[in-house]
């Protein structure tokens, strides 16, 4: 299976364009277009907010000569890179600095000017924990903080959340955008969650209707992995369907509006030829919590499938809907390594029999 976002050599020349893709959006660019163009386009395309610099708006591609890694493309090398182009992933992640910047101690008796962060020079400055994402966020509001400000912070920081989860707090619905914070109850060191896990009914060919719980800003390859790990069924034989619409890989289960609460996602089997590549392809990694020992049998790791370009993230999403330990939850190492969400496995090389430790960090309550 071909990396959803690989550039391959043998595409050269075919189409004078590119696919730039941002979340689960993908547009068609010039491969003429010079690199401020390209920013300047994206931009536009994807409504990337202004308070985010054209030199936070980063450009990536994967290419054959390199693997599966990810390679930034910069405006020096764009004019030679440009032509080979096949699709190219757009992120809004700020550069780490080139030297490690050591942050200053506060002190929080003495009064802190938040004027950049919260846009006034009349705020009391507060922390709010938004929980429910791939990590924990925590965010700096003002006493005029409306709905809408905080929903903006929270997309800005974690780009692969699909824009139409529900906020709660204290099992209240924020569901006016144009309200205070205050008016919800809620002040400093508050904390807010996302929903982001969902139950839906995955009817079998067999027309049998099995419960699974899934996680809106998870891929649709990741349902598949986990429709084969609960019932068995080949990840390439699966064809998704809900509300009469395929659900395709490469998109976010989120981009699905019928993907919700109690939905119904039918799932038909198709044969191929490719089976025995496709199963050959599949590689099954055991997860051993940090806490077992090699003498406790009882607390034996256990064992996930997953494919060659999954993330680390994807398999993080797979723990979460089979063991219910949520992702902001989860530090996975391998070889003494902690390793990123975004990492596929086979940068992380990581191959059919590796074995990886999970952290249980504790979260905030």
């Amino acid at each position: 299976m071909a990396s959803a976002y690989s550039t391959k050599s043998t595409m050269v020349g075919c189409l004078p364009i590119f696919a730039a893709k941002y979340g689960d959006h993908a547009i068609a660019i010039l491969k003429s277009s010079d690199y401020p163009t390209i920013i300047a386009c994206v931009r536009t395309a994807f409504q990337i907010p202004t308070a985010i610099s054209d030199s936070q708006i980063r450009l990536s591609s994967r290419f054959d000569n390199f693997g599966d890694l990810l390679v930034e493309l910069t405006s020096d090398v764009w004019s030679e890179i440009a032509p080979v182009l096949n699709i190219v992933q757009v992120s809004t992640n700020p550069r780490p600095p080139a030297h490690p910047v050591v942050p200053k101690t506060i002190n929080w008796q003495q009064a802190v000017n938040y004027d950049e962060d919260l846009g006034s020079n009349d705020t009391t400055p507060a922390i709010v924990h938004i929980i429910g994402g791939p990590t924990d966020l925590s965010i700096p509001i003002s006493d005029a903080y409306i709905l809408s400000e905080l929903k903006a912070q929270v997309f800005q920081r974690e780009t692969q959340l699909p824009n139409r989860l529900e906020f709660c707090y204290q099992d209240v619905k924020l569901d006016d955008d144009t309200k205070q914070l205050q008016a919800y109850g809620i002040i400093d060191q508050s904390i807010i969650t996302m929903t982001t896990n969902v139950q839906v009914y995955v009817t079998t060919p067999a027309r049998a209707k099995v419960p699974m719980r899934i996680t809106l800003y998870a891929g649709v390859s990741s349902l598949k992995l986990l429709i084969y790990t609960r019932l068995d069924i080949p990840i390439h034989e699966q064809i998704l369907m809900c509300a009469g619409e395929e659900l395709v890989d490469g998109t976010q289960l989120g981009s699905y509006p019928q993907v919700s609460h109690n939905s119904q996602i039918v799932v038909d089997v198709v044969p191929t030829n490719s089976g025995i590549n496709q199963a050959q392809r599949l590689l099954c990694v055991e997860v051993k919590p940090a806490w077992a020992t090699d003498n406790d049998e009882d607390d034996d790791g256990y064992l996930y499938h997953v494919l060659p370009n999954s993330t680390i993230l994807d398999l993080k999403i797979l723990i979460h809907n089979l063991n219910m330990i949520s992702p902001s939850r989860q530090r996975l190492e391998f070889r003494d390594q902690t390793l990123d969400d975004e990492q596929n496995m086979n940068e992380a090389q990581i191959e059919s029999g590796s074995m990886l430790i999970m952290h249980v960090i504790n979260q905030r309550v």
